[in-house]
């Protein structure tokens, strides 16, 4: 018998190691333990026993913008680099202000979007701009793809409510039934119009807001439809400046958008998805850029080169998209959009046309990228052969560099630290390629405070190929010696079942992932204090722990309510979790018995 009572309390009661030390721990191993030159070494060690930390992210800046001679070198410094700048040390020991480099950086993309609408708007009274055949041939390819005029009917019927933070929805709880049961709903003045359209088109919302007690039908007209979102709508002609964590030195900005604004992006957002599709680009899949910058790394006549765009939806200018897109679609995106922004106490009016957070942002950057590389194409007489994933552009090496040009003409600002026209690395879509071979680092993006993460650290690196699992190698026994033999959970795997370094990828990949246990040969597994032969079965038994997302307070399903509509609605949606409406950022962890 698997002792679970005892296994219970051991988790409720041993202490788990400080976060921040653990981290430490684990670059002193990396660096000590796999052969880096001696002066990395030392400075690497000196600076950890210095509790030097802003010394240590400069040195670790300095080796991620370098590309190595081999594969090999490159993984290891790039790793080493990765471990250092992606952990989220406090502000106090790292020295630096994360939320305040971020806004920085929102200030100066509005600057520069300030720019361009000036310069465009002076070019239009003059009639005059050295950029004409460029815009005139991104015009054309952005109405081949949209059409002159926005289906509206299906823009309303895919609109939906998102998962997402929302003006007057925020926090922990940001699910369906939280939206849609809100007594306040947000809303700019001139997205009114679209909301009640797309509401009108959404049966459950309809019944939802019409619905009356202790009578079973509802009588859809419109005008009692009007007065209730009247009733609900509050108007708001801002969204929320926000941050998240990116890396230690800097957050990202986001905005937290009104309620029914993001309804109708949402659907917006599915449109243009689906008309991508006309010009050969599936939103759905980062797998083509990802082989086709593996190519662009070992292809050696006219490769494909990967150019990435530094704060690209910030720089994304208010006239340009004016200019590119057809008036009806542009008029569309505008009045569903907001046009200014709160930060803290301050309201302005936004330079840029969208902002991170915004539903329709990520289509429609990869809209305007792929125009440019359209009208590059055509410059040069060639076929199109790129590929575009958001701010993720591939293109041949023979436009390249006009790519590069036009971007910057248009106001877009190429990042050259993941911007590679030459040479034999290639970076897209979460993978990097040097040479063919697959030198993504693994990351530390969240603190090391639990042990579902830590078994997660442990069992990350053997998902991937050899030489990678054997750098790690040192970094997993250490995880797993830490963690004491009480709450010490294993799983069997074994790492070269099934291997294949072809494409550089295991597949693993694609297979169920336990990060509920320490992934571990059979011999160790056998003699895990929480494993037991099964007579029975014939089989191995074993405890891991196993998340699930946490079930939201205020709607847990319940044999009197069972027929309520929130919960009607809730089941037709579907959801991979045993309640349709659940917590955010929370989980509940228990104890898991495998056979």
């Amino acid at each position: 018998m698997i002792p679970l009572k005892g296994l219970r309390a051991a988790l409720r009661h041993v202490k788990k190691p400080n976060p921040t030390s653990l981290w430490t721990r684990i670059l002193a191993v990396a660096v000590t333990e796999n052969p880096y030159t001696i002066n990395t070494k030392i400075r690497i060690l000196l600076d950890l026993k210095l509790g030097d930390f802003p010394s240590l992210f400069a040195y670790a800046d300095a080796m991620s913008q370098t590309v190595y001679e081999t594969p090999d070198e490159h993984f290891r410094m790039h790793q080493l680099a990765a471990l250092i700048r992606k952990y989220p040390l406090e502000p106090s020991l790292s020295g630096m202000n994360p939320e305040e480099k971020a806004r920085g950086t929102f200030m100066t993309a509005e600057h520069r979007c300030k720019r361009v609408n000036q310069r465009i708007l002076a070019t239009r009274r003059v009639n005059r701009d050295r950029h004409w055949k460029l815009i005139f041939q991104m015009r054309g390819f952005i109405a081949f793809v949209l059409g002159d005029t926005p289906p509206l009917s299906s823009i309303y019927r895919a609109s939906d409510f998102t998962g997402g933070a929302a003006i007057g929805v925020h926090g922990n709880a940001t699910n369906f039934a939280r939206k849609a049961t809100s007594d306040v709903w947000t809303c700019t003045s001139r997205a009114l119009s679209h909301s009640f359209g797309a509401l009108m088109e959404n049966f459950h919302l309809c019944e939802l807001l019409l619905a009356q007690p202790g009578k079973s039908v509802v009588c859809l007209d419109s005008a009692l439809l009007g007065q209730a979102l009247r009733d609900r709508v509050k108007c708001v002609h801002y969204n929320k400046l926000a941050f998240v964590p990116k890396t230690a030195k800097t957050h990202r900005s986001i905005a937290v958008e009104p309620l029914l604004n993001s309804f109708v992006q949402n659907g917006i957002d599915k449109t243009i998805r689906v008309k991508l599709l006309k010009v050969g680009i599936d939103l759905r899949y980062q797998s083509p850029n990802q082989e086709m910058a593996r190519l662009g790394s070992i292809e050696a006549e006219n490769p494909y080169c990967t150019i990435d765009l530094s704060s690209a939806s910030d720089t994304i200018a208010t006239e340009l998209v004016s200019e590119l897109l057809p008036p009806e679609w542009f008029d569309l995106l505008d009045q569903t959009r907001s046009h200014y922004y709160k930060d803290g106490a301050t309201i302005r009016k936004y330079e840029k046309f969208v902002s991170m957070g915004n539903g329709f942002c990520f289509p429609l950057q990869t809209l305007i990228f792929a125009a440019v590389c359209h009208a590059c194409s055509r410059n040069r007489g060639i076929t199109n052969d790129f590929r575009v994933y958001g701010d993720d552009i591939i293109v041949r090496q023979e436009i390249a560099e006009e790519v590069v040009a036009k971007l910057r003409d248009l106001g877009f600002l190429p990042n050259p630290r993941k911007t590679f026209l030459k040479g034999v690395f290639r970076e897209s879509c979460g993978t990097d390629w040097h040479t063919g071979v697959n030198v993504r680092p693994i990351f530390i993006d969240k603190p090391l405070d639990s042990w579902g993460r830590i078994y997660g650290l442990h069992n990350q690196s053997l998902r991937r190929e050899t030489y990678v699992r054997e750098y790690w190698r040192p970094i997993r026994d250490l995880l797993f010696k830490l963690v004491p033999r009480i709450v010490r959970l294993v799983s069997y795997h074994d790492p070269r079942e099934g291997e294949d370094d072809s494409m550089g990828l295991n597949p693993w990949e694609t297979k169920d992932v336990i990060d509920g246990a320490f992934w571990v040969p059979i011999d160790v597994f056998m003699c895990g204090k929480y494993v037991a032969w099964n007579a029975h079965i014939q089989n191995w038994s074993y405890a891991i722990l196993r998340s699930a997302p946490a079930v939201d307070p205020a709607f847990i399903p319940s044999r009197s309510e069972s027929n309520s509509l929130i919960y009607l609605i809730g089941a037709l949606r579907g959801s991979d979790s045993t309640s349709p409406f659940t917590l955010r950022y929370s989980a509940q962890t228990k104890i898991a018995l495998i056979n």
